[in-house]
């Protein structure tokens, strides 16, 4: 048990299972199933009950989206397209897994206003945004709150 062994607080323990979750669910390569899995493996060596965790990755998720969102917009006011592009690709990939989630959802408020967040997904959908994917518009949309067009 990993706790005992190194003598682990349990704020400490979902902070580390905080970190691991997070290089999971960036990872562009690893699957739905993959990124669930891998997910549910830490849980089980940090020692987390299943609301524990789930309360955990839901924050996280919550609090990372805000944040990349956030980010992008402010380096596309900043004329850095190419890391606003980056940080709406991490967006991308944790509102893919949240879909895929039926206890996450990221619809919430972004404090980022409309016009700012409709502006950003413009110009995400007009990027190449490489990995050879399309973006999913139709789910940036609806986390968003607003339209592409």
């Amino acid at each position: 048990d990993i706790q005992k062994d190194l003598e682990l607080t349990r704020p400490q323990l979902r902070s580390l299972f905080r970190v691991e979750v997070t290089a999971t669910l960036e990872d562009s390569q690893l699957s739905h199933s993959d990124k669930q899995d891998a997910v549910a493996n830490s849980k089980a060596s940090f020692g987390l009950a299943a609301e524990e965790a789930a309360s955990e990755l839901r924050e996280l998720v919550q609090a990372r989206a805000r944040g990349y969102l956030v980010n992008a917009v402010g380096d596309l006011m900043q004329g850095n397209e190419e890391q606003a592009m980056h940080e709406m690709r991490r967006l991308e990939l944790l509102a893919e897994f949240a879909e895929g989630s039926e206890e996450m959802k990221l619809k919430q408020e972004w404090d980022v206003a409309p016009a700012l967040r409709a502006n950003l997904l413009k110009v995400y959908v007009a990027s190449p945004i490489g990995e050879g994917k399309a973006a999913n518009v139709e789910l940036l949309e609806s986390i968003l709150g607003v339209s592409a067009k």
